[in-house]
């Protein structure tokens, strides 16, 4: 915490009924893990097949974590502009996911360059740090623009309190979706009320499994399916040969095309001979 928080910043006095105590010091000391509580956490979860990973928000903690032999890190908006802990992250050549909720694209640009000093192996998240944040300003389309800027994997960070931007991002194609969760709303402190729980994942799960498929193919196609016979159309009508004996199959006595493309070029030399009465008049 000492590294982390200046000594006002520690002092200050923190009451209120979300309080852990009466500064700001004892508050975050009261909330924080011990790196023997995350080294347990990181074994309880790879039992489960899961990658444990954490952010650091200072030096010691990022030592530590990396003590921890972790496969992944993970830098917060917050610490995206503190240049000297990006530039050790990176050397550290362990992936990461970096989110970008508080920055410009300069800001961006500066820390990739810190990164890519190392090693390339990034992901971005697209984020608005806002709690909650406004469905109106998430801005999801931004995850295309990163991609292109950047030409990296781009996720998505979300603190909105529904569920449908999140499923709105596995749509879009964000590699990695990341949400905060708790056991239950109703504990102490600012943002559980906001955060998703048990039921709030198993509502999003199966919309997140299904937006992946409508989204799978980007080349335009027709099923065989899609694409019957048009006499075999109950809603399609055709034009005799004689309707437009301009069209440049005149070989077959009918048509084979729905009207409304028929209609079109008849309709097409009927202006022009309209126009052309007009004209003579």
């Amino acid at each position: 915490m000492e590294a982390l928080l200046t000594r006002e910043g520690r002092a200050a006095p923190y009451s209120g009924c979300n309080s852990f105590g009466p500064t700001y010091g004892e508050h975050r000391n009261a909330l924080e893990l011990s790196i023997e509580q995350m080294a347990e956490l990181k074994a309880y979860s790879e039992s489960l097949g899961l990658v444990f990973f954490a952010s650091a928000w200072d030096d010691p903690s990022l030592v530590q974590i990396l003590d921890l032999d972790v496969e992944l890190l993970k830098i917060s908006s917050a610490e995206l502009v503190n240049v000297p802990l990006v530039r050790k992250y990176a050397q550290a050549h362990v992936p990461i996911i970096l989110s970008t909720g508080m920055s410009s694209l300069e800001d961006i640009d500066v820390a990739l360059a810190e990164i890519n000093a190392y090693h390339d192996d990034v992901v971005l998240l697209h984020c608005n740090s806002t709690y909650p944040c406004p469905e109106d300003q998430i801005g999801l389309p931004v995850m295309d623009g990163l991609r292109e800027r950047y030409s990296l994997p781009v996720g998505y960070s979300g603190h909105e309190q529904g569920i449908a931007p999140s499923v709105g991002a596995a749509a879009l194609g964000a590699c990695v979706v990341e949400r905060h969760f708790t056991l239950d709303k109703s504990f102490k402190g600012t943002d559980h009320q906001r955060h998703w729980n048990r039921q709030s994942f198993h509502r999003w799960f199966p919309w997140f499994a299904r937006s992946k498929k409508p989204c799978a193919s980007r080349a335009r196609k027709f099923s065989q399916k899609s694409r019957p016979h048009p006499r075999n159309c109950g809603n399609a009508s055709f034009f005799k040969r004689s309707a437009c004996r301009s069209c440049p199959d005149r070989s077959r006595p009918d048509h084979p095309l729905p009207a409304c493309r028929r209609f079109a070029c008849a309709l097409g030399r009927g202006v022009e001979r309209y126009a052309q009465e007009i004209g003579s008049a």
